[in-house]
């Protein structure tokens, strides 16, 4: 099931911007009515939480700077992984600095990048969507 309540054009304060009980009552049209009858009552405004995709960056570092976690592969929270990924960053990055030492800082952080960019791409590009997955197996 997609998830997604796309807009066309964005509501101008997204952060803020309430989000029309008619769009809600088309997006559950078929749900339990319950959920429709939570919908109707109206007691709490429901806002809009923006998400954006961005597309892999290919480069992470330079010579003596370099990024992880979400500055690196920022991640759509649909799959959980973004804390994640930005832990198994930091471990590889003291993997690679405490293997070369302050001596050899940019090779570090090159093999740092090796390590963790190919990784980190697919769950970043698996973030768009939901996995179809059983988890009740």
């Amino acid at each position: 099931m997609d998830t997604s309540m796309e807009y066309d054009t964005p509501p101008q304060d997204l952060w803020t911007s309430e989000v029309p009980m008619s769009v809600l009552l088309d997006y559950f049209k078929g749900f339990d009515p319950a959920v429709i009858n939570l919908i109707e009552a109206g007691t709490v405004p429901v806002r809009a939480n923006p998400v954006y995709e961005r597309e892999p960056i290919h480069t992470w570092s330079t010579a003596h700077i370099t990024l992880l976690g979400d500055a690196a592969h920022p991640m759509a929270p649909r799959v959980g992984q973004g804390a994640n990924q930005a832990i198994q960053d930091a471990d590889a990055l003291a993997r690679a600095l405490s293997r070369e030492g302050m001596r050899n800082v940019p090779d570090a952080l090159r093999r740092y990048h090796e390590e963790r960019a190919p990784i980190t791409k697919k769950m970043q590009l698996l973030s768009r969507s939901l996995p179809e997955i059983n988890y009740f197996i």
